[in-house]
Parts: structure tokens; C-alpha cells; sequence
């Protein structure tokens, strides 16, 4: 009888063992299935992403033309700013590069802007007032500006009109050297 005992004993060890074995390899293969899925995951958004995703538009950036600010151009853009007939015979001439023809363009768009709120003060009281904030906001632009091309900007577009002037002398600006 002790043997029999022996005998039960040493199946129940066996039957643990085997079950702890199977409960290993299934784990096991669970850890596989899952890091496969994970990997179907990954490539199925990979997918997905190149299928759906769009590039934002381009704005005018210098750097994609690889060309090279000269002083001169710097001068002249900063000259554009300050009195609009400069900008006007530097966007008329070929010797500019890409990038200064860009800030004449802005430069031209802001001196507009500024005689048209020149136009609104002839209107009493409210005119006046459009008039001085226009005034006010277009020194501001025109500050920054300048400092945009003193500093040689990779996107030297001022909000909202960079994108007018770029809109009305696209073509002009790409004439340049």
C-alpha cells in the first residue's frame, strides 16, 4: 500500500509539472501572438498615415530656392519698408534675389494698406479712429519687417499679408536670381 501511495504521489507531481509546462508555453505563445499583433497594429497605422495624410500646404520659404542673402538685397529690402517707391523700382529691377523681392512685395502690400487707412481718416470721428489703429498696426508690421530681414528669417512672411503679397506677386517674386 505505501507503494501505491508512492505511485498516486508521483502521478500528482507529474500532472502538476505538466500542467505548469503547458501554462509556460501558452504563455509563451500568448506573448508571441501579441507582439505580432502589435506589430500588424504598427504597420496597418503606418499604412493608413501614408495613405491619408496630406503635407500641409507650402508657404514661400527661402531656404527651398538655395540661394544666397546678399547685403545689398538686406538694404534694399529694409529701403522697401521705409519708402514704398524704393520698394516699387526694386521689385520692377532683375538684379534681386527671391527672398528681397519677397519683402518688396510685403513692403508695397503694407504701404497700400496704410494710405487706404489714410483715406478712412477723411471720415469724421470713426474714420479717425480706424484710421490711427490701421496706422498703428501697419509701423508694427513694418517694424517686423525689417527686423525679418535684418535677421535673415527662413520664413519671411508677415501674418496675413505675406500671403496677400505672395497671392498678387507670385510671379514677380520668382523672376528673381
Amino acid at each position: 500500500m505505501a507503494e501505491a501511495k508512492k505511485k498516486t504521489t508521483t502521478k500528482k507531481t507529474t500532472k502538476a509539472e505538466t500542467t505548469s509546462e503547458t501554462t509556460t508555453q501558452t504563455s509563451a505563445q500568448n506573448t508571441q501572438t501579441n507582439y505580432q499583433q502589435a506589430a500588424q497594429n504598427a504597420q496597418q497605422n503606418q499604412q493608413y498615415q501614408q495613405q491619408y495624410y496630406q503635407q500641409p500646404k507650402q508657404k514661400y520659404t527661402p531656404g527651398k530656392y538655395n540661394y544666397q542673402v546678399i547685403a545689398e538685397d538686406k538694404i534694399k529690402a529694409i529701403l522697401g519698408y521705409i519708402i514704398v517707391i524704393c520698394a516699387i523700382v526694386f521689385l520692377c529691377m532683375d538684379d534681386s534675389g527671391k527672398h528681397a523681392r519677397f519683402h518688396y512685395a510685403q513692403a508695397i502690400c503694407l504701404w497700400v494698406v496704410g494710405i487706404a487707412a489714410g483715406i478712412l481718416g477723411i471720415i469724421p470721428f470713426l474714420g479717425i479712429v480706424i484710421a490711427a489703429v490701421v496706422s498703428c498696426a501697419v509701423f508694427v508690421l513694418a517694424v517686423w519687417g525689417i527686423i525679418k530681414v535684418a535677421q535673415d528669417e527662413a520664413d519671411p512672411s508677415i501674418p496675413v499679408l505675406g500671403d496677400v503679397a505672395y497671392a498678387i506677386f507670385g510671379s514677380t517674386i520668382e523672376k528673381g536670381r
